[in-house]
């Protein structure tokens, strides 16, 4: 469930891989992020995924490779792959991210296309049920009278219903006026309501590569949906690698500001906090 946590422990060597494998084959629609200490460990278990279940399903999401403020990248190659691995999430390609702590809470420079194509509703939201419809079908979304599976949208009066690809369960979006009054989950089979959310995400379920150009930061957890599972491989804690982080850019930020430079990104636009 959201926000719950499931320790097992004994996996060594490759038993970590395979384990993942599995909970892909148990659950081939969700949006699973395996989450290393360091990059090379992270390839390591890549490589694995692609011996188990084949070339396309996992990809790798790298962390960068220079420090917080340093001039540049250093290897193009390392956005090529950020960029790689999110269009294979947004296509439906791919399955599974492979990536690291510090790459999790890095805010990376992604094609605006790219990282505005999650559609973010909360309850309470001004959002005309009329324009919610376009959106999702310019994302690619069919409508339907019922909703059965993914990539499909339904309107009944003021309640529209969409399943989106990473979601366990169908969403149910009723309005009051152009008001997001709620949002529920529901059974694809009954369609009774499995619970209530103050927040949801939906992606797309196509879209063009070649639409605006330009860029915008974005975390990788700014662009998943809220059901994606995070699947912690080992390494220290997250909280003391991500407050190391955090810290680090804070003090190379106020040190280059005192001397004299300008035009600085400050650490929030870098990082999460």
């Amino acid at each position: 469930a959201p926000g719950s946590a499931f320790r097992l422990t004994g996996v060594v060597g490759s038993a970590g891989a395979a384990t993942l494998a599995a909970l892909h084959r148990r659950l081939p629609d969700r949006i699973l992020v395996a989450v290393l200490p360091d990059p090379n460990q992270a390839q390591a278990v890549e490589a694995d995924l692609d011996a188990l279940l084949g070339e396309g399903i996992s990809h790798i999401f790298p962390q960068r490779e220079s420090l917080p403020y340093e001039s540049d990248e250093p290897h193009v190659e390392v956005g090529g792959l950020r960029v790689e691995a999110v269009e294979s999430v947004f296509s439906g390609r791919g399955r599974i991210l492979v990536t690291t702590v510090r790459a999790l809470q890095e805010r990376v420079p992604l094609p605006s296309h790219l990282a505005d194509l999650r559609l973010t509703l909360k309850v309470g939201d001004t959002l005309p049920l009329g324009m919610l419809v376009e959106i999702l079908e310019e994302r690619g979304f069919q409508r339907a009278p019922v909703v059965e599976e993914v990539g499909q949208f339904a309107v009944r009066g003021g309640i529209l219903d969409v399943f989106s690809f990473g979601a366990p369960d169908p969403l149910r979006v009723e309005f009051w006026g152009d008001d997001v009054e709620s949002l529920r989950s529901f059974d694809i089979l009954d369609q009774r309501s499995t619970g209530t959310l103050r927040e949801a995400h939906v992606l797309p379920v196509d879209f063009s590569s070649e639409e605006a150009s330009g860029t915008a930061s974005r975390s990788l957890l700014e662009l998943l949906p809220s059901e994606a599972l995070l699947l912690d491989m080992g390494g220290e804690p997250w909280a003391h690698v991500l407050t190391r982080s955090w810290e680090h850019a804070g003090r190379v930020y106020a040190e280059l500001r005192d001397s004299g430079m300008e035009d600085l990104h400050p650490p929030e636009e870098l990082f999460l906090s």
